[in-house]
């Protein structure tokens, strides 16, 4: 299941990554400020097409995680899914937040692949999270990887319903991204 979040995450940051980045290194934003459309239905339209091919991406893995790699699935399919709906719009956010801040495309996959350092670092995949210092779980907690790898073991290996904490931090977290992401980039587009 930890696996499974952090391919997820890392896949829906570097989507959203290069998405934003490109169109505006290749001018394809320009048109978006004169068309009819904002910035918020832009972004919209990205998240929904994005969130289409991750899903299957999520189905393929899940389907291979449990026939070949036998892990067992004891719990509920509804809140797998909900779960890893939630951990693909939260890596969303995080990419399409990236793609937003960054400069270039180079600049994006560095950022991207600061992102998954620090997940495999500070998201629970190696150490567990109460040995880690107050400090650094801050970090830990503003990672879907996070949420993610909890909840997907709780389902899965336990059959039990994840604690409230981690579908509250993993629903404020693809809210916060994604109203600062809708905010930048209506900056962005109103300034070209």
């Amino acid at each position: 299941p930890a696996v499974l979040a952090l391919l997820l995450q890392h896949l829906a940051v570097t989507f959203g990554a290069l998405s934003l980045v490109r169109e505006r290194t290749r001018g394809t934003q320009e048109l978006f400020s004169v068309a009819p459309i904002t910035a918020g239905e832009v972004v919209i339209g990205k998240y929904t097409a994005y969130m289409l091919i991750l899903l299957a991406v999520a189905a393929i893995l899940t389907l291979l995680m449990l026939a070949m790699l036998r892990v067992p699935m004891r719990g509920s399919w509804q809140e797998y899914i909900l779960v890893a709906l939630l951990v693909c719009l939260a890596s969303l956010g995080w990419g399409f937040f990236i793609s937003v801040i960054s400069e270039t495309e180079s600049q994006a996959v560095q950022f991207a692949m600061l992102l998954l350092l620090a997940s495999i670092f500070f998201g629970g995949f190696f150490l567990p999270l109460p040995s880690l210092e107050p400090i650094v779980r801050v970090i830990s907690y503003l990672l879907p990887v996070t949420y993610g790898t909890q909840a997907l073991q709780e389902i899965m290996l336990t059959a039990r319903l994840p604690q409230m904490y981690l579908w509250v931090g993993l629903s404020i977290l693809s809210l916060v991204l994604f109203a600062f992401t809708v905010g930048l980039y209506r900056r962005q587009t109103a300034r070209s």
